[in-house]
């Protein structure tokens, strides 16, 4: 979902502005389990949540704190307005490099990445990294073994449950998941000011038991998509070689890409906003 999705995403609106000075993108999920529930590598995210994020500002590449920028961004219903902060992700590297060269200089000069999450839940997970206690360098302990805090970590996380016992409490009601992304793409369309703005909402865990039993809204929203485009190298309809992003693909293969999205349940909304007067 993001990146792919999002960088797509981010190649159309960028491509139909006639300047794109911004781009935008936010992650949003509300998980709610009666049972402990991994939705995502836990190692690889609270590594993620110590890096300080990478933003592309003033048209240079910089760090922020972790944690840091916080916003309120008014997402569709049933989300709402949801809190967000700035988070590390591939995006923020590639976007403002390949953009330009692809289709133009459009004088593109701030790209981020924010997750969102009900704010307790971005809190504690704040406070947990800040503790060292998923921290990725080793520290030794009193015997002198010495030991990365995140494997001691994960590896006291209880397992998921096993997959029917995940659909039934899905398929009841019990475990919610779901989730939203956004992506802003700001400038200027016939000389006035214009956004392109894409809302991606996957199925919830609900509908994705139905059709996967122990499957979660993220591992579904996460493996589609790259499903879709590694079937479209299959079939021959991606020709470009070599190392390819989504967002410089060739246009009516990102809007296939949307298209067969939509075929699988993870709706792509666009809406567009110019200044007419």
């Amino acid at each position: 979902m993001d990146p792919g999705v999002t960088n797509t995403l981010a190649g159309n609106g960028y491509e139909d502005l006639d300047q794109c000075v911004e781009i935008r993108l936010k992650d949003y999920s509300v998980l709610d389990s009666p049972v402990p529930l991994q939705v995502w590598s836990q190692e690889a995210y609270y590594l993620d949540c110590a890096q300080p994020p990478l933003l592309f500002e003033e048209g240079q590449f910089t760090r922020v704190d972790p944690f840091s920028r916080r916003e309120w961004y008014q997402f569709p219903e049933p989300f709402g307005r949801g809190l967000t902060v700035c988070h590390d992700h591939e995006e923020v590297s590639t976007l403002p490099r390949l953009l330009p060269t692809a289709f133009g200089d459009k004088g593109l000069r701030y790209v981020d990445f924010k997750m969102g999450m009900p704010e307790q839940d971005l809190i504690a997970d704040q406070a947990l990294t800040a503790s060292g206690a998923t921290s990725k360098h080793p520290v030794t302990l009193r015997d002198g073994v010495r030991v990365r805090p995140i494997d001691v970590f994960t590896a006291t996380l209880p397992p998921n449950p096993a997959p029917h016992e995940l659909a039934r409490l899905a398929l009841s009601g019990q475990i919610t998941d779901i989730g939203v992304i956004a992506v802003d793409c700001i400038g200027q369309r016939a000389g006035k000011p214009a956004r392109i703005t894409y809302i991606v909402i996957p199925p919830d865990i609900r509908w994705v038991n139905e059709l996967i039993p122990g499957a979660t809204m993220v591992s579904y929203g996460t493996s589609t998509p790259a499903a879709v485009y590694a079937q479209y190298l299959v079939q021959g309809r991606i020709r470009q070689t070599g190392v390819i992003a989504p967002e410089v693909l060739a246009r009516s293969v990102r809007d296939r890409f949307i298209l067969d999205l939509g075929r699988r349940q993870i709706i792509v909304r666009r809406r567009e906003e110019v200044q007419v007067n």
